[in-house]
């Protein structure tokens, strides 16, 4: 009997070392690894979904969530489901302090963002200092890639190349379309003045003394700022021929309001991404948007720039788009999507521990040709983490859409209202 009661004591204590183990385990273990475990691989979301960006980061997020969900669908990244952990930031201030929650307190280390420059520019240190991941599908500031961080990966093109291809535009298409020269060419520069919209409008000056176009008027502004009417009538003191306008959506649709309220209307207007691109945009001002150009990320491009693959998937974000969305696809979530994509189906599924020097490693071995993304763009990073296979298309805001013009190989129509009619 002695020897029976021996023996049970002797069992009851092994199954409570094993039960205390486990839980010990579980307990101690990175709260990612446990998740991982459980079947979820969580990926921080930092964008501004609220205050005055609000209209961009909400739209930026939903590209984002449906290129999650789209991966879901196909099971995942390796049987664990994308779970999107949604940061709202939306000032720098703001995105400093979430990408810390996110990576140090929530224990997360792969990111996705920014939308705004300035907010990529606060957050995007912190998570460096957590040897964090993270991916840049919509800031174009350059000085984001050029900080020398290891673990930064922007998939589209950078604010110089933006600025740069506005100015391109004017002189290689406007110039003969406007049947005068270079040097003739009067060209006014206006730009919100963060560091998008200086890194923008350098781009815009860099490309435009290149070309030897005139530059008439060079002017920044806070696109805070309530009245416009200040640069409107330097625009108008300076006769352009031709606007190249960096500006976030309240202050380009103010500068357009404005401009309408003094009758001032150049032969051609160019914005550059942000608010000239937003479908709000185009509602918002109705016929006064018409014939406005804008340099921008992809959106929509012709399917003859695309591969068939990038066509497949073209169209099956628009399909998931257009199913909860009653306004058109835009560059910026275009981009926004086509960015999250390439990294929830090329790089995760690649991994084996999602560590950041894992991730970097991938990251340099991608090479997708032009043309095989949903919005024409290839895959290709250099040494600073930028995308070489990004680019810049020139679209124009046609019967309250906004169609890819320049240059013709992505076109979807043919640029028209040049020079832009008087206002009705």
């Amino acid at each position: 009997m002695k020897k029976l009661w021996s023996m049970v004591l002797v069992m009851m204590l092994i199954v409570s070392l094993v039960g205390c183990g486990t839980t010990n385990t579980a307990k101690d273990a990175p709260k990612d690894a446990v998740e991982q475990q459980g079947g979820e691989l969580k990926v921080g979301v930092i964008l501004p979904m609220s205050g005055n960006m609000a209209l961009l980061g909400n739209e930026i997020y939903d590209a984002i969530n449906i290129a999650a969900e789209m991966k879901n669908k196909q099971g995942g990244v390796n049987g664990k489901k994308i779970v999107l952990a949604k940061s709202d930031a939306p000032d720098a201030s703001a995105g400093s302090t979430q990408a810390n929650r996110l990576v140090n307190t929530e224990n997360i280390k792969l990111i996705v963002g920014t939308y705004s420059s300035g907010i990529a520019a606060a957050a995007i240190p912190v998570a460096m200092r957590a040897n964090a991941s993270y991916i840049e599908v919509n800031a174009v500031a350059d000085e984001i890639t050029e900080q020398g961080y290891k673990y930064i990966w922007r998939s589209v093109a950078t604010a110089n190349m933006m600025g740069s291809t506005a100015s391109k535009f004017a002189a290689e298409y406007l110039v003969p379309q406007l049947n005068t020269t270079k040097e003739e060419l009067r060209v006014a520069i206006i730009h919100e003045d963060s560091s998008w919209g200086t890194s923008v409008s350098n781009g815009v000056r860099e490309t435009a003394k290149a070309n030897g176009l005139n530059i008439v008027c060079d002017e920044g502004y806070s696109a805070k700022s309530n009245d416009l009417s200040p640069i409107i009538l330097k625009l108008i003191d300076a006769k352009p021929d031709v606007v190249i306008a960096s500006s976030y959506i309240a202050d380009a649709m103010l500068l357009q309001k404005q401009a309408q309220q003094f009758n001032f209307r150049p032969k051609a207007w160019v914005g550059t991404s942000a608010g000239h691109a937003l479908s709000d945009y185009g509602a918002s001002l109705g016929a006064a948007s018409e014939g406005i150009f804008v340099a921008d990320l992809p959106g929509i491009v012709n399917d003859k720039a695309l591969d068939e693959d990038a066509i497949k998937l073209k169209n099956d974000f628009l399909a998931e788009w257009n199913s909860s969305h009653n306004k058109a696809v835009t560059g910026l979530s275009m981009g926004a999507f086509t960015g999250a994509w390439a990294f929830f189906n090329d790089v995760l599924p690649q991994c084996k521990t999602f560590d950041a020097e894992e991730i970097r490693g991938i990251y340099f071995n991608l090479d997708k040709p032009t043309g095989s993304m949903s919005d024409g763009m290839g895959v290709k990073y250099d040494s600073t983490g930028q995308n070489e296979r990004a680019y810049i298309a020139i679209e124009q805001w046609q019967g309250g859409a906004l169609e890819a013009v320049w240059p013709e190989n992505i076109a979807t129509k043919q640029p028209n209202s040049i020079p832009l009619p008087a206002y009705k």
